[in-house]
């Protein structure tokens, strides 16, 4: 898992142990490293599942070429036999599996235990109100043309957002005139 997507776990996993759920967080070993510290400061019944994944040479995701995520996805999927192993063998039993939605496999996992499985979304309120956003503006300029400025799409904003066409990933939005 990503550090962008690990830190918003950590912070799920934290929330739902102060609400007294005893939660684990699925690692490898270079993350048990970073996250311990961490996890043991908070105090909070949280436990670290260390498992194994090797992947160009490492199990630090943050170092995996972007060529090789799709790699990624495939060896992540092949933890659901030994993760379902320490499931099964380590007290209390899971009554949940949350999951970040870069893992489809885990509902798998889920119904094999018989538990409902969570889908974790770690993206920020305002990513996906970029994301509704850009949504809406395609479907406008599908049926009227060009919009300007694209800020005003985002509703009750207080501040005009700009982002450059250039943007990575999924966040290519339109170009704003100035």
């Amino acid at each position: 898992m990503h550090h962008g997507h690990l830190i918003p776990a950590v912070d799920a996993a934290l929330q739902l142990a102060a609400h007294g759920a005893l939660a684990s967080i699925v690692v490898t070993p270079s993350y048990t490293a970073r996250l311990r510290p961490v996890v043991e400061s908070s105090g909070l019944p949280v436990r670290l599942v260390e498992l194994p994944l090797d992947l160009a040479g490492t199990d630090d995701v943050d170092q995996i070429p972007l060529d090789q995520e799709a790699a990624y996805l495939l060896a992540a999927s092949r933890l659901l036999a030994p993760l379902e192993r320490h499931l099964r063998t380590h007290a209390p039993p899971a009554t949940c599996v949350v999951s970040d939605i870069c893992h489809p496999w885990t509902s798998g996992l889920a119904a094999s235990l018989g538990v409902p499985r969570l889908s974790f979304l770690g993206m920020s309120a305002y990513c996906l109100l970029c994301l509704q956003t850009e949504h809406h503006a395609a479907a406008i300029r599908n049926a009227y043309g060009a919009i300007d400025p694209y800020w005003h799409l985002i509703p009750e904003e207080p501040v005009e957002v700009k982002m450059p066409t250039a943007a990575p990933g999924f966040l290519r939005l339109p170009a704003c005139k100035d």
